[in-house]
């Protein structure tokens, strides 16, 4: 009986949580649905060919990883979502968009060659801000759907300002040693993939890449939901 009480209860706390209308359309959500109607996922453009080398892309400065895997083109709505994901505290809305990333990622056989998978990581100061690091959030939901390990190779040093606000040559600066190697981990030969939201300029992914190489790390792969 209490069970039957709590269940509506329940139902509406979820719903004051997590409002059952789709973020991008505004439309009703069905049963299944999360975050964002069925509709409006499959609007989303996906990009032809996820695998770019890393040699083809506008860097500006000498790749340490070799190739960038992103599932989305980058859109309006998709940044809405990506904005919302990080600052407003949703981050059931990155389990949903990691499981779909997860799933793109599995389905171009592209975790073969995948040793482990790692987050970008968030400093201490940002992470209390924001309650959670939403590419630790990404990274355990490909993990988990590729059967692979997720292993915390970095932690973040010095805190940084958003990289948003920077021009491309200010936003290499402004991550230069801002993170240093969890100690104790061997790294040599591992095919690793680094994992975050988006990839931009790449700054912030390069330098995570570079500090892996040094130590020996193979095969490095940028898996982003978006790269611009």
């Amino acid at each position: 009986a209490f069970a039957q009480l709590a269940r509506p209860i329940f139902a509406l706390i979820t719903d004051f949580v997590y409002p059952p209308f789709c973020l991008l359309c505004d439309s009703r959500l069905q049963a299944a649905e999360q975050f964002v109607c069925s509709s409006c996922w499959k609007s989303l453009p996906q990009f032809v060919t996820p695998f770019v080398e890393a040699r083809d892309l506008d860097l500006s400065q000498h790749a340490y990883f070799n190739s960038s895997f992103a599932m989305y083109e980058y859109s309006k709505d998709l940044q809405e979502l990506i904005h919302t994901m990080k600052y407003s505290g949703m981050f059931h809305l990155a389990e949903k968009m990691g499981e779909e990333l997860a799933h793109v990622f599995c389905a171009q056989k592209a975790a073969i060659s995948i040793d482990m998978v790692t987050p970008v990581p968030l400093h201490p100061s940002r992470f209390r801000e924001r309650g959670y690091n939403q590419a630790e959030i990404l990274a355990r939901k490909i993990a988990s759907l590729n059967d692979l390990g997720m292993v915390h190779t970095l932690r973040r040093v010095r805190y940084t300002n958003q990289q948003a606000k920077y021009s491309r040559d200010q936003r290499i600066e402004n991550v230069k040693d801002a993170s240093e190697l969890v100690k104790g981990l061997d790294l040599r030969g591992k095919n690793i993939a680094i994992v975050d939201d988006v990839l931009t300029t790449g700054s912030t992914m390069n330098e995570c890449a570079k500090q892996l190489r040094n130590v020996g790390a193979q095969e490095i792969l940028a898996l982003t939901i978006t790269r611009i």
